[in-house]
């Protein structure tokens, strides 16, 4: 609706005034989701459940209700990906994984410093993540149909990411490996584990073979936050502030 001067003119005259209309709030709705269709029966003969760091009843999924397109197949820049360009009105229903088992890696290639490094996300490369990535799509077929949301849609409009409702976990897997993308939020590139099992810092943020050297980011983590980042990096940021300043790990 934004595309059209008369709205987009009034959006900015409301927000100008006093704050209010669409410009003075967050377009994203956002709620924090177990693995809801995930029948008990086949969870016994799930094997990542038994290296699972938190109970199944937990969030597994971040949802999020965005008031614009998402286009997967519209190439890799974010400009294209975020596009306005598609006709018509749209929402977009996403699930973020949480917790993820995937392991990537970002290596450098060049002694060049400036240089980009080669980075391999290996996103959905665990069994875990894409039967759970799977089942959380798969179940938001469901959000869609079910009041209040099944009366917004319009009857028979288009369905961007595929024409025919999800019905099985082979089919949402499928789909999934298709139109993952990395959604911000990204840490963990120089984990704080141990050097065998491919770490970068040790329990004092330093980083191994180097006596001053210490990386005080979201880069730290052994593990992605179930949820958005920006508190841990508070967290992270404090803890560094207290060992640099009491002298530890000299």
């Amino acid at each position: 609706m934004a595309r059209d001067p008369a709205v987009a003119a009034a959006a900015m005259a409301a927000y100008q005034k006093d704050g209010s209309g669409p410009l003075g709030m967050v377009g994203l709705v956002s709620a924090f989701m177990p693995c809801v269709d995930f029948p008990e029966s086949e969870r016994e003969h799930t094997k990542f459940y038994e290296i699972w760091l938190i109970d199944p009843a937990e969030p597994t999924a971040q949802f999020v209700l965005a008031p614009f397109q998402l286009l997967p197949r519209a190439g890799t820049r974010p400009k294209d990906l975020f596009s306005t360009s598609h006709p018509g009105f749209f929402i977009s229903l996403v699930s973020l994984s949480s917790y993820p088992f995937s392991r990537g890696s970002v290596h450098i290639s060049t002694s060049d410093p400036t240089a980009a490094p080669v980075i391999d996300s290996g996103i959905l490369r665990h069994a875990a993540d894409l039967e759970l990535q799977a089942r959380h799509s798969k179940w938001m077929e469901k959000i869609a149909e079910t009041e209040a949301m099944a009366s917004l849609p319009k009857p028979g409009g288009q369905r961007l990411h595929t024409p025919r409702e999800i019905t099985t976990v082979q089919q949402a897997e499928e789909l999934c490996k298709e139109l993952v993308l990395s959604m911000y939020h990204v840490c963990g590139s120089c984990a704080m584990m141990p050097r065998e099992d491919g770490g970068v810092l040790d329990s004092h943020l330093r980083v191994y073979g180097t006596s001053n050297v210490r990386v005080v980011d979201a880069s730290a983590f052994p593990l992605v936050p179930r949820g958005n980042i920006q508190t841990t990096v508070f967290a992270v940021a404090e803890r560094a502030a207290d060992i640099i300043r009491q002298g530890l790990g000299q």
